[in-house]
């Protein structure tokens, strides 16, 4: 199983640490939110993770180039300034498009757990969601009949959904050809590239199952602003 962590975008809301380096460079719990991934991948079974970047891309080649243990291969999105995760996504098509993969947003820290759940459980489609976080910087999770039915957007929406997204989610064979050919789609022939990938995510949805698992009893963060990197600091200076 491959993994795609998505890293290009610029990270502004933590200014002025950003100005100097990509957030997923940003030091937590003494080292880069990359770092972290990345052993997490690695103790997991994760047999080669590819990164897309764009903001000071040549620091992450640079941080990536001594790490022997691990194969990884890193995209560059030349127009990070002008598109958003959806064609960070695109630009990694032919490496996973028609396989199993793990995706995660390049500003998680989570759990080792919920890694080795992604892994262990290849031959499904999951959608990571955490039932006791309601955060309205997250993007929310809308379960159906024991399926994820819809990536709700951003705001308290707990009336309307089962919980936030982590920035996590992994794709059988069936479902990645179905999110490429839908990304694919958008970007070809509509020609928008400014779109999150959880749009095209709740398009398939509707197409092949995704089971949902709540990773409540876990520990991890979406870090976007100083709140969360406070949050997180502590939350993983302690585990």
């Amino acid at each position: 199983m491959k993994a795609v962590i998505l890293a290009a975008g610029i990270g502004t809301r933590l200014n002025p640490i950003t100005l100097k380096k990509p957030k997923c460079m940003v030091k937590v719990a003494g080292e880069p939110i990359l770092a972290h991934q990345i052993r997490a991948y690695v103790n997991a079974g994760i047999s080669e993770i590819i990164i897309v970047a764009g903001y000071k891309i040549n620091q992450i080649k640079e941080y990536c180039k001594n790490i022997k243990y691990i194969n990884i291969k890193i995209i560059e999105n030349k127009y990070y300034r002008s598109t958003n995760n959806m064609y960070s996504l695109y630009l990694a098509k032919n490496e996973v498009s028609g396989n199993d993969f793990l995706l995660s947003n390049g500003d998680v820290v989570c759990d080792k757990e919920i890694i080795e759940i992604a892994v262990n459980n290849k031959s499904e489609s999951l959608a990571f969601y955490d039932s006791d976080n309601y955060d309205e910087e997250e993007l929310k999770l809308k379960i159906s009949n024991n399926r994820a039915y819809s990536i709700e957007p951003k705001g308290p929406n707990k009336n309307n959904s089962n919980g936030s997204t982590i920035g996590i989610f992994t794709f059988n064979k069936e479902a990645s050809i179905l999110l490429f050919n839908d990304i694919k789609k958008i970007i070809e022939e509509k020609n928008l590239k400014n779109e999150w990938f959880e749009y095209s995510l709740s398009n398939i949805f509707k197409k092949t199952t995704f089971k949902p698992v709540d990773i409540k009893e876990f520990s991890w963060i979406e870090i976007d602003d100083y709140k969360d990197f406070f949050s997180a600091e502590k939350l993983f200076s302690r585990t």
